[in-house]
């Protein structure tokens, strides 16, 4: 997971911001300081890295809740001329699987990228005479100039630690990302060098002396490496010539009096591969991070009354909370932990509880009733009625050439009549006998698709038939709520916005793990007691079994003060046993403020007591802290 965030000429933001990320990351501020912006730069990001554009307006994760509106609109103070920079920090643990021992314990790796509308060349026509026909042709010739062109794109990638840059590229006129910089006094940069050269020769140790040399080699390596970049970052580098893949064999030996020649070509050869290597570790790990980002908006959908019924190709399904009612539907043990969070009287304390049932269509119960009626008797009956159905063609010819029927065939054909419904004949059957035949033959009739009102049998049979074929028919499954007080069955648009907004929010974080979940005004619609809860569940999520990351950006005073005290029950040992401990570490509060025409971050560091190290910028929150800790 991503360490830190930061954000340049993007926004709200003009100068780089740092933006620590921490597995509980709030993001505080006034109206329009520019606080989304943050969770919007992720967004773009994923975009990017995923699609390759960064001209983007609305975006896959954002659905309705995010328009950028294209580069022109989401570059600070709407400069085409400036560039946007992204940059990204990870732990170095998330390395040193295929890179061990590379970068010390504990430091970080940042990859950033600038995001522009790169220079392109402006071409004139020359006149120039074809050598073989002697004819003018005409073609377009370099003048040197340059124009800014209209589609942004990664105009320059560095990597870096805290002992500063391993590598640089930049973007040249043939779109290649062309490698600047190697920064071969970086230890980073030493140790794969190093590495390479015992790895993959016969040398056993690499000495200054060879450090000379092999500098000199490296700086005309590097002009040779170079990169496509068609999404955010690069995926690798590669050799502009076929130099090292001519290069015979695995391994290098090293001659006494070779040693300088086979070295290098040894660097040519292996270097390259290592850093291919490298850059592409770091485009998987962000692109890791990035495809397990979860938005969600700060207005969630409201959905119809009938759930079932939703369309999940709704743009703003997800970003909209819509796919969260899903999740609860289809997942019994999910479920089971909102109705946990909803119902508990030291949680969210509300008295509804959700609850999938079933509804059960005319055509499934219909289908239902076939299947009970088939079988061998049901056969039995198919092959009598056939017999008997040509007996009645006989005796249809005889009535129609005026031939009296006589008592014989008159029975014959009462027969067929009760057991085809033919109830207009009736001669010689006591009404009350053609009644009780009906009602015994009724479901065979069903079966067999004999025209019958099909809702005066459900009506009148409906209890009988149903304990007999629950069973067989599955029904659609639909969400409701229980209201617990009176037993009620009711549906979110019976019980006000507050639930519908608030279980998406318990939804995501409970039914994910190891993501990165951005929401936009958690707490929106909701009591302020309910809000204080929300800041337990969002620990539980980040901090327990989950090791969730969140960033919310928020404006509620009651979640951060929830947060504050259980950082402190945790330091007194106070804290409940059903609670997940959380530490000042585990938690980044950010302030966002305007700053004349451009927005600052502040962070706001929070002590083992739970309390600010510093006060508020501005008295935000001032009065309630005041109350708090008086």
């Amino acid at each position: 997971m991503i360490t830190s965030l930061k954000i340049a000429n993007f926004k709200a933001f003009a100068e780089t911001q740092n933006i620590p990320i921490r597995p509980l990351t709030l993001i505080f501020g006034a109206n329009s300081a520019g606080k989304s912006s943050i969770l919007h730069s992720l967004v773009l990001a994923h975009e990017a890295t995923n699609k390759g554009n960064l001209d983007v307006f609305k975006t896959q994760v954002g659905g309705d809740s995010i328009d950028l509106g294209g580069f022109r609109q989401y570059v600070h103070r709407r400069n085409d001329h400036n560039r946007v920079i992204l940059s990204f920090g990870f732990n170095s643990r998330d390395l040193t699987s295929s890179f061990p021992e590379l970068l010390p314990s504990g430091d970080s790796l940042t990859v950033s990228v600038e995001i522009g509308l790169a220079q392109r060349e402006i071409l004139e026509p020359k006149a120039i005479v074809n050598p073989k026909t002697q004819e003018i042709e005409w073609i377009d010739t370099p003048t040197g100039k340059y124009e800014t062109g209209t589609t942004p794109k990664a105009l320059s990638y560095e990597l870096r630690t805290s002992e500063g840059p391993i590598l640089r590229m930049s973007r040249r006129p043939n779109e290649k990302m062309q490698l600047d910089i190697l920064n071969q006094d970086h230890p980073v940069v030493r140790k794969l060098i190093e590495s390479v050269i015992l790895s993959f020769t016969t040398a056993t140790v690499v000495s200054d002396k060879d450090w000379e040399f092999l500098s000199d080699g490296l700086g005309n390596l590097v002009p040779e490496l170079s990169a496509d970049c068609n999404q955010l970052l690069p995926k690798g580098i590669v050799m502009q010539t076929a130099e090292s893949e001519s290069a015979k064999g695995v391994f290098y030996p090293v001659g006494k009096g070779t040693r300088e020649s086979d070295l290098i070509l040894a660097l040519k050869f292996f270097l390259p591969r290592t850093l291919n290597d490298l850059v592409g570790k770091v485009y998987s790990l962000l692109k890791s991070v990035l495809n397990s980002l979860i938005y969600l908006g700060p207005l969630r959908s409201y959905p119809s009354r009938f759930l079932h019924l939703s369309e999940d190709s709704d743009p703003n399904w997800y970003a909209g909370g819509g796919h969260a009612w899903d999740l609860v539907m289809k997942d019994m043990s999910l479920r089971g932990k909102v109705n946990d969070w909803l119902a508990d009287q030291r949680k969210l304390s509300t008295p509804y509880l959700l609850e999938v049932r079933k509804l059960l269509e005319l055509g499934d119960f219909v289908k239902a009733i076939q299947t009970k009626l088939s079988g061998n008797e049901l056969q039995k009956l198919q092959g009598y009625i056939n017999l008997m159905m040509q007996e009645l063609d006989e005796l249809e010819k005889k009535q129609s050439t005026k031939v009296p029927l006589s008592p014989e065939d008159k029975a014959k054909f009462g027969k067929l009549a009760r057991l085809l419904e033919m109830t207009e004949w009736k001669e010689g059957f006591p009404s009350k006998n053609l009644e009780e035949m009906r009602e015994r033959l009724l479901p065979y009739y069903i079966a067999l698709n004999f025209d019958y009102d099909i809702d005066e049998f459900i009506s009148d049979h409906f209890e009988t038939l149903l304990p007999v074929i629950t069973a067989d028919v599955r029904g659609k499954e639909y969400l409701t709520l229980i209201d617990q007080r009176t037993l009620t069955t009711v549906t979110h648009r019976d019980v006000g916005i507050g639930i519908s907004q608030v279980l998406p929010v318990l939804a995501y974080s409970f039914a994910h793990q190891n993501k990165l979940i951005a929401i936009e005004q958690p707490e929106i619609h909701l009591h302020p007691s309910l809000q204080a809860e929300l800041g337990d569940v969002f620990i539980e999520s980040a901090l327990g079994e989950r090791k969730n990351t969140f960033i919310l950006e928020t404006h509620s005073e009651h979640l951060i003060l929830r947060i504050m005290r259980r950082i402190r029950e945790t330091t007194n040992g106070t804290l409940p046993k059903s609670f997940t401990p959380i530490e000042p570490e585990d938690v980044s509060v950010l302030y966002v403020e305007p700053d004349g025409s451009r927005s600052i971050v502040r962070e706001m560091e929070l002590n083992a007591n739970g309390e600010f190290v510093k006060s508020w910028p501005g008295g935000f929150f001032e009065e309630g802290l005041r109350e708090l800790f008086a």
